[in-house]
């Protein structure tokens, strides 16, 4: 856990904890065909994901996020869907 001092939006002075533990993988599609066949993928193959609509990403909570994202590689690549990956 990062403690940083900043100032909020009353101009006061306070300290922010921000974590250093990743949480998951966010997963942002190119377009709408590809936000729709990354749902048939979360459906039919049992993961577990949040969409976030306001970001445009999909949220899987996942402490092994290199191991995920590999896995939702291949099937991205099967399936012809462009998406990019970050972590949260």
């Amino acid at each position: 856990m990062a403690n940083l001092t900043a100032y909020n939006n009353a101009g006061n002075l306070v300290k922010v904890s921000i974590p250093s533990k990743v949480n998951g993988l966010e997963v942002k599609p190119s377009t709408k065909e590809d936000k729709a066949l990354i749902e048939k993928i979360i459906d039919n193959e049992g993961f577990y994901a949040e969409y976030n609509s306001e970001f445009n990403v999909f949220e899987f909570p996942e402490e092994n996020v290199d191991s995920l994202e590999m896995e939702l590689s291949k099937f991205f690549n099967r399936n012809g869907i462009n998406a990019s990956f970050s972590t949260y």
